[in-house]
């Protein structure tokens, strides 16, 4: 799956990703939770998903949290 993933950035997403300074571990990390769109969301700036739905907005983990752990 991870490999799946992987394969699913483009060089815009890695290039954008390496000047944040997220290695291709992070985004993983990060599409593993919100998915490819969900990393190009942070990674653009538009957005931040989460699972905190999940949760009644009462927890949870946003993307560029998971992310951020790899830094």
């Amino acid at each position: 799956m991870a490999r799946s993933i992987e394969h699913s950035f483009n060089s815009q997403d890695l290039k954008m990703a390496q000047a944040l300074g997220y290695n291709m571990e992070a985004l993983i990390r990060g599409a593993w939770l919100g998915g490819v769109g969900g990393v190009r969301k942070v990674l653009r700036g538009l957005g931040n998903p989460s699972d905190s739905k999940w949760y009644g907005g009462k927890g949870g983990v946003s993307v560029k949290q998971v992310m951020d752990k790899e830094i």
